[in-house]
């Protein structure tokens, strides 16, 4: 019976089973993707990223995905070596496990390293190249220096949708490293829908300005998300290189108003906040008030200043700003609100503003900022230890992907009844997850 039922069928029954569209999306989660309050019983409420959901869903549903290698997931990168023993029974350290299972996972469609890679990072796309041609998805974590391995690697890869690159400080001089033969490629990715960057990655930005990019060209003229660091030190735009060493002129920069558009931009509804940390006077940064004052001023300047630019004026259909930390906002819930004086009034000039313009001022839950979940009130009845052992408050979006659950299953049970009713027509034994329940 297995061997009459196509191919696509069968993928079509695990992704029902698997039942998580969240994973085998080929995005990945951006910056605006939001985190959750979660907590179990009787403990405090903790933040929830959305990497630490979808590593969840993983864990989840990996019953079902395991028979079906599109997705490889490991929280921890020991796991490589067991994976690889069962696949081919060799015990091989290092990197070189992955290769192995790589070369034996055709039908990959996301693959994500989350974990630095160095020297290794050459041989694992060499891999990818050679065998994962149905590869969407690319998550690569590199030191700087190997841009020009990352550029080769892009350019085997046509196909990628969605590409995720962290480039960590170089490990060798920056004034050694050249890109070589890598400097004159002139990549054409016709899919790619995502690119996202963190990290020392002026090179790539500079080398990835003269390449063919056509879905990205067509969505920036209409780009509705923006996203930046409101800690960073932006200069006004009357301000020229020439007055970097006139320090009257630093002064008036430091206190002249700045423009973050040269126009106003016309598509823009939702803006993201990276940083802040300092604003509000909680967390680790508590910690430099006290220990480093002027610091913690010139961060908080540069807050309100970069704050002060989210205007109408330059975003005339402003809808929404999320501040992005998750760090930030269990640090705001474990001291119970920003800390009291200046930072509580800089709380308070912030959301005055964002009122006053109609705008949204959300945490990165897209709660607005300052409500914090409220500790429920227990009354013991004796069923405690019949309890879930974890309650979780839920966003709209996960809601639907519940809601969106249930009905995959009716439609899973629906293609299984019809694979019992094919194998009636037989007279062969059905295997056991066809038997009647």
């Amino acid at each position: 019976m297995a061997d009459r039922l196509p191919p696509e069928l069968w993928s079509y029954i695990f992704d029902l089973a698997a039942d998580e569209d969240v994973i085998f999306y080929p995005g990945l989660p951006t910056s605006m993707a939001q985190s959750t309050w979660s907590r179990a019983i009787y403990d405090k409420w903790s933040v929830r990223t959305p990497q630490d959901t979808i590593n969840i869903i993983q864990r989840r549903s990996y019953a079902t995905k395991k028979f079906l290698v599109r997705c490889l997931f490991f929280d921890d990168p020991t796991k490589l070596r067991d994976l690889r023993h069962i696949l081919d029974r060799d015990t091989s350290l290092g990197w070189w496990p992955l290769l192995a299972i790589l070369a034996q996972t055709p039908n990959l469609e996301i693959f994500v390293v989350d974990w630095p890679m160095s020297t290794a990072f050459g041989a694992i796309a060499d891999t990818l190249r050679t065998y994962c041609h149905s590869l969407r998805t690319a998550h690569w974590h590199v030191p700087s220096e190997l841009i020009s391995k990352v550029i080769w690697a892009l350019e085997s890869l046509p196909n990628l949708i969605s590409v995720h690159l962290t480039f960590d400080a170089a490990l060798k001089e920056p004034d050694t490293i050249t890109l070589g033969s890598a400097e004159s490629v002139k990549l054409t990715l016709p899919h790619l829908q995502q690119l996202f960057l963190k990290g020392f990655c002026q090179e790539f930005m500079e080398q990835a300005a003269g390449w063919t990019l056509p879905m990205l060209k067509n969505l920036c003229p209409i780009l509705t998300t923006f996203c930046f660091n409101l800690d960073w030190k932006i200069p006004p735009a009357s301000f020229t290189h020439s007055d970097a060493n006139d320090p009257n002129a630093n002064l008036e920069a430091d206190l002249a108003p700045i423009s973050l558009t040269n126009r106003p931009h016309e598509h823009i509804q939702h803006i993201g906040l990276h940083g802040c940390m300092y604003a509000f006077g909680v967390g680790y940064a508590s910690a430099y008030i006290t220990a480093d004052p002027l610091r913690t001023l010139l961060v908080q300047r540069c807050n309100d200043i970069n704050f002060r630019a989210l205007s109408r004026a330059s975003f005339p259909h402003l809808e929404r700003v999320r501040i992005l930390s998750p760090l930030l906002l269990q640090a705001l819930n474990d001291a119970n609100g920003p800390r009291a004086g200046e930072c509580f009034q800089r709380w308070e000039r912030w959301w005055d503003a964002c009122e006053s313009m109609r705008v949204r001022l959300e945490d990165c839950s897209a709660g607005l900022l300052g409500d914090l979940p409220q500790e429920p009130v227990y009354e013991p009845d004796g069923n405690d230890a019949e309890e879930e052992e974890e309650e979780e408050y839920y966003t709209d979006d996960e809601e639907a992907r519940k809601s969106a659950r249930v009905s995959n299953v009716g439609e899973l049970r629906e293609l299984l009844e019809e694979c019992r009713r094919m194998w009636a027509q037989t007279d062969q034994q059905p295997p056991p997850f066809l038997l009647p329940a």
